[in-house]
């Protein structure tokens, strides 16, 4: 698995700002209207992430961003031009694409999905990008700019 340089900064989330009540809503939405992709490519390529919530009421794409905000997310919003197959309305997509973005936000909103293929998937992702970042040394020499804290021997966590 590739890891670039740029994939690796550290993000921290702030969920001080946020409920219980918001991550939970935040976590159904998710896993309701939410399509998440972890990839490893098997031949030294790059691993593809991405978290993305589509949905055609702009209110539901609007809150969610709203507390998205709040945690402190980057994202991007969008509006392809391919219609819904229901009653032809305009698809808005939310979308995080950012490794490290999507390993921190992974983490927070784990607790709160059922435990379906997208807790799985979600589950994989956090366990995949953790084990090859503490894996992951830089082409130059110096060392990765990501924290890592070791817990154990066996075990070591991304401190984001």
């Amino acid at each position: 698995m590739s890891i670039s340089h740029k994939s690796v900064q550290k993000v921290t989330l702030n969920t001080s700002k946020v409920s219980k009540v918001e991550l939970s809503w935040v976590g159904g939405i998710l896993d309701g209207e939410g399509h998440i992709r972890y990839a490893e490519n098997l031949y030294g390529g790059s691993t593809t992430v991405r978290i993305q919530v589509s949905n055609t009421n702009m209110g539901i794409i609007t809150e969610y961003c709203h507390i998205l905000n709040k945690l402190g997310v980057i994202y991007n919003v969008y509006t392809p031009k391919k219609l819904s197959r229901f009653g032809n309305k305009k698809i808005h997509v939310v979308s995080l694409g950012r490794l490290a973005m999507c390993l921190a936000f992974a983490k927070i909103i784990l607790p709160y999905i059922r435990e379906t293929n997208k807790y799985a998937t979600l589950q994989d992702m956090i366990n995949g990008i953790e084990f090859h970042l503490a894996e992951y040394v830089r082409t130059d020499g110096r060392k990765p700019n990501v924290h890592l804290v070791k817990q154990n021997t066996e075990q070591l966590s991304l401190a984001v």
